[in-house]
């Protein structure tokens, strides 16, 4: 069995207990959306600005954890994550 049929028994398995109703499997299946999401978003967008958003958010890093894995200084990535945060926003307003 290939690392893909792996990953697929995995999804399904979890998918029929989030079906009986359990939370950590539910929980488990978003954290494996949300990484598979984070993933095509920077294969698209190579930008360090919407990575700062996506490690901030995503996999919920502090600004400083940030900025050493994006390798950019503190105060840009502080910047980076305000202006995502507004840009974000301004969307929902609409």
């Amino acid at each position: 069995m290939d690392s893909q049929t792996t990953a697929l028994s995995s999804v399904g398995v979890l998918i029929e207990a989030v079906g009986r109703g359990s939370q950590v499997a539910l929980k488990r299946l978003y954290e494996l959306e949300a990484r598979r999401l984070y993933g095509i978003a920077l294969r698209i967008v190579q930008r360090p600005e919407v990575a700062a958003d996506v490690l901030a958010f995503v996999d919920g890093l502090s600004h400083s954890e940030v900025a050493e894995r994006v390798r950019a200084p503190l105060g840009s990535v502080k910047s980076w994550i305000r202006r995502g945060l507004l840009s974000l926003r301004r969307c929902l307003q609409r």
